[in-house]
């Protein structure tokens, strides 16, 4: 397992520079030093999952899975986030990479960020990147195929071609419902390799819901016992 990516230290300026060019400007009163504190504590991680699986009580199946642990912290307000589109995957040459982008009415509109893993174990910021979310999953649907750019750390470059997505699963988020968020398989090329991954995007949601509405744990109040803690 490698090192954590902490956002918060590791992030790409250049990026977030590219996002608040495209900002609208006015009555905002944020600095650049605001913009920099991510509203969260977040982290990801590479990591391996490996074992046995076993059919029947007699067919022993190996198997060994790489993937991405990811750890958020924090007040995460949903209500302001109008779209987000992730993308993990990996290459047979043995690159893994993490891409999101986010649009978010209390913060910014177009902010990319990201990080990889390359074959000798070195964890680097996504520095460069063209994805706009503007022209992927617009109105909530995912296209069939779409390529971007991005650069690792100051050394590597790639072209990532998406060519086949198959939805897999919808995830609903809240309570009521106001998050949709589409899961889909992939397969692309990266530069001349080939590999696969997930996207996964999240929109809005508008539509029905079916559960109950849940009451908020903020109306809860612990009263503490005075037989408790020492108190006399």
């Amino acid at each position: 397992m490698c090192r954590p990516f902490d956002f918060a230290s590791e992030f790409s300026p250049t990026l977030l520079a590219k996002a608040v060019a495209r900002e609208r400007w006015t009555n905002r009163t944020e600095t650049w030093d605001d913009l920099c504190k991510m509203p969260w504590e977040a982290f990801d991680q590479w990591g391996t999952i490996y074992g046995t699986m076993e059919e029947n009580g007699t067919h022993h199946e190996a198997f060994y899975l790489r993937g991405l642990r990811q750890r958020r912290y924090g007040n995460f307000n949903m209500t302001t986030l109008r779209r987000n589109i992730l993308l993990i995957g990996q290459s047979e040459e043995g690159v893994f990479f993490s891409l999101r982008g986010t649009c978010d009415t209390s913060r910014l509109l177009h902010e990319v960020q990201g990080h990889m893993y390359d074959p000798s174990g070195q964890v680097l910021p996504i520095t460069r990147c063209d994805l706009d979310l503007a022209e992927i999953g617009h109105y909530a649907i995912l296209p069939s195929r779409f390529s971007l750019r991005f650069t690792g750390g100051q050394n590597y470059r790639f072209h990532l071609s998406i060519q086949k997505l198959q939805l897999g699963t919808e995830v609903f988020r809240g309570r009521p419902w106001i998050k949709k968020v589409q899961v889909a398989l992939c397969d692309f090329t990266v530069n001349s390799s080939s590999g696969w991954g997930i996207v996964e995007l999240t929109n809005r949601y508008f539509g029905e819901c079916p559960l109950p509405v849940e009451d908020s744990l903020s109306k809860c109040v612990l009263v503490p016992s005075l037989n408790e803690g020492g108190m006399g």
